[in-house]
């Protein structure tokens, strides 16, 4: 299978993506970027006592974790040396419920800008507050100006929380297509 990620605003890749198209790709799912402006509330300043930052001794769960939870032609489920080094640098938060992991949050940092690229709940733990507390913690201790993050444009509940916690949305798109690897 081959995978194409086309970003850009949407009236710059209809053309890229209809050649696409007639090569015999179509289109998987489609990511908006959404931004925020770092202006902390007074509730946001306090980070919560059970969101963790992730151990060098987490990641293979995290990585397990996240397996459950996205769809690796979309969500690019980061591999072990990836986890490794994110939370080396402190950017992996996360909430346990005994030894399993509820709830995680991965950013990553460069200059003014974080990217938040995972914030995900287990099924079995949502509606429990969890990513709230995931999310505040985060935002207390994020030290950004602007925060970016990328939704897949159909999930309305994601895009709802992010709004919630006063993400806007942004110009940017990023169509993913796919081919079926032919042989000869």
């Amino acid at each position: 299978m081959i995978v194409a990620d086309l970003i850009g605003r949407l009236e710059s890749l209809e053309g890229a993506v209809s050649a696409y198209e007639a090569n015999g790709f179509y289109r998987h799912a489609r990511l908006v970027r959404m931004q925020r402006i770092v202006q902390k509330t007074a509730q946001e300043c306090f980070a919560e006592s059970n969101v963790l930052q992730a151990r060098l001794n987490d990641v293979q769960r995290i990585r397990e974790f996240l397996s459950r939870q996205l769809d690796p032609l979309v969500e690019q489920i980061p591999g072990l040396s990836q986890l490794n080094d994110a939370v080396s640098k402190g950017s992996v938060l996360i909430v346990l419920a005994g030894t399993e992991i509820a709830g995680l949050l991965i950013h990553d940092t460069t200059g003014l800008t974080t990217v938040l690229r995972y914030w995900h709940v287990g099924k079995r733990f949502r509606n429990l507050g969890i990513g709230a507390k995931l999310i505040r913690t985060f935002f207390a201790n994020c030290e950004s100006k602007r925060i970016l993050l990328w939704v897949i444009a159909d999930n309305k509940d994601a895009i709802a929380k992010y709004r919630h916690y006063e993400f806007e949305d942004d110009p940017m798109i990023d169509e993913i297509l796919v081919k079926k690897w032919e042989t000869a």
